[in-house]
């Protein structure tokens, strides 16, 4: 019997905390049997276009066939870095690459806050904002945790719940691309 070839996701990662929440998702899918492999590139933070330009490096620097064989591409990247007048020109640049901007409203923090009940729709004013709410909800929380810290506070459920946010349409882009049925 030959083994199917998984279909791959590229996802560019600001910084450990969103490499450690793909590896996750990655996990959820393996145990829903999806034929998914999410591919997660650390991008050592930056402000949104010198994210996308090392995307776009990263990816243009993989042999060609790794490189065209992704049914997605997509970078994590956090909205408070955002200067309004360069969000289009920004948008359009990944665009142009196929690749998709999964915007997290503010920051990481903030799109965790939205795992927990009755939280869907918080939106913190600021990252530090973000941090001091999820600490009152998840007090040990640190940054940089790994995929098996996360899944000790995150089951699957939580990230259902936090795809239905209006603040985390990203998420559930990711989770569709994946094969979840959500």
């Amino acid at each position: 019997m030959t083994r199917q070839k998984r279909k791959r996701i590229f996802l560019g990662c600001e910084g450990e905390s969103e490499r450690s929440y793909g590896a996750l998702i990655q996990s959820f899918a393996e145990e829903e049997n999806l034929n998914i492999h999410i591919e997660r590139c650390v991008l050592s933070g930056g402000d949104p276009k010198k994210l996308v330009y090392k995307t776009i490096n990263v990816l243009k620097n993989k042999k060609p066939k790794l490189n065209n064989d992704y049914i997605a591409k997509f970078v994590l990247m956090d909205t408070d870095r955002f200067e309004s007048n360069t969000e289009f020109e920004i948008t359009e640049l990944a665009e142009n690459h196929n690749i998709t901007l999964l915007k997290q409203k503010i920051c990481f923090e903030s799109v965790l806050i939205r795992h927990f009940e009755p939280h869907l729709d918080d939106k913190p004013s600021s990252s530090s904002d973000a941090l001091q709410k999820l600490k009152k909800i998840w007090p040990e929380y640190e940054k940089g945790l790994s995929a098996d810290e996360l899944n000790k506070r995150i089951a699957f459920k939580n990230i259902k719940y936090a795809a239905k946010s209006k603040y985390n349409n990203g998420l559930k882009i990711l989770l569709k691309s994946c094969g979840f049925k959500i």
